[in-house]
């Protein structure tokens, strides 16, 4: 679905003097990021003076950066709300940007920011009393679990039911499964990934933990140049060699 495996939610919103809130935020990574991305957070609202509706933000840089990021991740902003908007009710969208915004998983508006709540501040007469944090309407988006059956899907030089990279090192055919990946099925048909570039034979497959270092070999079985193979859970990666 073109989505980027990492999910945010709004864990904590607290008041702190005047004005000034700190908002927390619980990231959940898949992976990393390729590359280190800055966190936005647009308070709209329709007495914004801005045309693309923001009243005010609070971006933020990451720490650890995102390309460090695997798992939960927390992060926070210490925010002031302008003086001449003041308490009222502000819809809050978040995201990663770098060279252009992150689609990231949950309900996105159609600017690739996750719709993640509304921020209501108190008071009266310009001056903020309090804010609170009301959670985001259930149902905004439908949640689709794709290939729940976990059935072999043909992509043509690739064959199976699980998610995966591949990429090609050394003249070394490399298969990385996603963070947390069940048990899939792959066969690939080396002679036309990377255009006929890897090895059309594989001699071997090994398995490799995060550091790349061999931790055993794994069996397989090999027609022409189609090789099969099911992967494991708790592997990092697999190297194909020739």
């Amino acid at each position: 679905n073109n989505r980027f495996p990492i999910s945010v939610r709004v864990a904590k919103v607290e008041h702190l003097k005047g004005s000034t809130f700190r908002i927390e935020f619980e990231w959940d990574a898949a992976r990393p990021t390729e590359g280190d991305y800055r966190i936005f957070v647009h308070f709209c609202s329709d007495r914004a003076t801005r045309r693309d509706g923001i009243a005010f933000q609070g971006d933020h840089a990451p720490d650890p950066p995102t390309s460090q990021w695997r798992g939960q991740v927390i992060t926070s902003a210490t925010v002031t709300v302008p003086e001449q908007l003041g308490p009222g009710e502000y819809d809050i969208r978040v995201g990663l940007y770098g060279m252009g915004r992150l689609k990231l998983l949950g309900p996105n508006d159609d600017g690739n920011r996750v719709k993640a709540g509304t921020l209501v501040v108190e008071g009266g007469g310009g001056t903020v009393t309090g804010v609170r944090f009301v959670e985001p309407a259930a149902g905004d988006e439908e949640v689709v679990e794709y290939n729940a059956a976990r059935q072999v899907v043909d992509f043509g030089p690739v064959q199976t039911n699980g998610s995966m990279r591949v990429t090609l090192e050394e003249g070394a055919l490399l298969v990385t499964p996603l963070p947390d990946e069940p048990a899939a099925t792959v066969t690939l048909d080396t002679a036309k990934l990377f255009g006929g570039r890897g090895p059309h034979t594989v001699s071997r497959i090994v398995a490799l933990d995060e550091d790349g270092r061999t931790t055993d070999r794994l069996d397989f079985s090999h027609v022409g140049t189609v090789v099969s193979f099911d992967t494991r859970p708790g592997d990092f990666a697999y190297r194909l060699e020739g």
